[in-house]
């Protein structure tokens, strides 16, 4: 029988945060190809014992760096402006397209393939239900409101969700290559702009 890997957030202490937080600044700082036990450990001030005895292992300190990000992404959404249902729609997604603009390298962790990092099922399933989940709920009012089509409000949130990312996915990798001259992505405006754009399209194609 193998040993169990410590519950990071049975007892979330200070160690504990120290050690996400510091994994967190510096994948900021120098990329996922920082992440070591090691140099975590040390970005934090800290030993890699207690990395060790807090996680098990590295997988499982990702785990909580991952757990975190969609904890951060959820904060910034539920700020957005509670007004009606569809600007609180567009709060939503300018609220995630601020999360990732100023958190590229996270933003990376949560959704994209790294090498060497893949989170359990359930832990992906929780955390897309913490945010999606906000995107839902919002669909569902506008729905009742009859602001949008009578469809399942998850597929409506998908649908949403999809532009969303799509277009900020795209402006991300434009920023980080090499400029390319002539791109409808060349400044952050734009780039805003081009969300926004495709998200009022995408509102249009749901409105009754």
């Amino acid at each position: 029988m193998g040993v169990a890997t410590p519950d990071p957030f049975a007892s979330a202490d200070s160690t504990t945060t120290a050690l996400v937080e510091g994994a967190i600044s510096l994948l900021a700082d120098q990329g996922p190809g920082a992440l070591s036990v090691r140099k975590v450990a040390s970005h934090a001030g800290l030993t890699t014992m207690a990395v060790y005895s807090r996680f098990g292992n590295k997988a499982a300190l990702l785990n909580a760096v991952y757990r975190r990000g969609f904890e951060l992404l959820a904060e910034t959404m539920n700020a957005a402006d509670n007004a009606d249902p569809l600007n609180r729609l567009r709060g939503l997604v300018e609220a995630y397209r601020r999360f990732a603009v100023d958190n590229p390298a996270l933003y990376s962790l949560m959704f994209e393939h790294l090498v060497g990092f893949d989170p359990p099922d359930q832990l992906r399933t929780e955390t897309t239900q913490a945010t999606l989940g906000i995107v839902v709920d919002t669909a569902q009012q506008a729905i009742k409101q009859g602001l949008l089509v009578d469809i399942d409000p998850i597929n409506a949130a998908y649908i949403i969700w999809a532009t969303t990312h799509g277009a900020i996915s795209l402006s991300l990798v434009h920023t980080a290559r090499s400029p390319r001259p002539g791109s409808f992505l060349d400044t952050e405006q734009a780039a805003n702009t081009f969300l926004h754009h495709a998200l009022d399209t995408t509102l249009r194609g749901l409105t009754p």
